[in-house]
């Protein structure tokens, strides 16, 4: 079973992808102007403007899912490690974020 970081991490590149679909249909959009497809580039407008109020709400949900799977829960454990450890003269500054590291490690924090 994938870990709840790759299934959300997973979930916001699907989303990305989606985007990029109505990037191809922007695309297309652009092309039909050129040919001065005039009723085709209007229908194509319509289309990715409905694809994208939806795709970008989804990705906005999908980004904030992710950030505090990621960003967030990484910065409570370095918390909680420079708590443990400030105490006993480690440095737990950004700065020695490879220290923290190992400790995390070591000790199964």
């Amino acid at each position: 079973m994938p870990s709840k970081m790759w299934t959300v991490m997973n979930d916001l590149d699907a989303v990305t992808s989606k985007i990029c679909s109505a990037r191809e249909i922007l695309d297309c959009a652009i092309d039909r102007l050129q040919e001065h497809q005039y009723d085709k580039v209007e229908q194509l407008m319509y289309a990715v403007d409905e694809f994208l109020q939806y795709y970008l709400a989804e990705f906005d949900e999908k980004f904030q899912l992710a950030w505090k799977e990621t960003v967030v829960k990484q910065n409570e454990e370095n918390q909680k490690i420079a708590a443990l450890f400030c105490n006993v003269g480690f440095d737990v500054s950004p700065s020695h974020s490879t220290s923290l590291n190992y400790l995390s490690a070591k000790y199964g924090l």
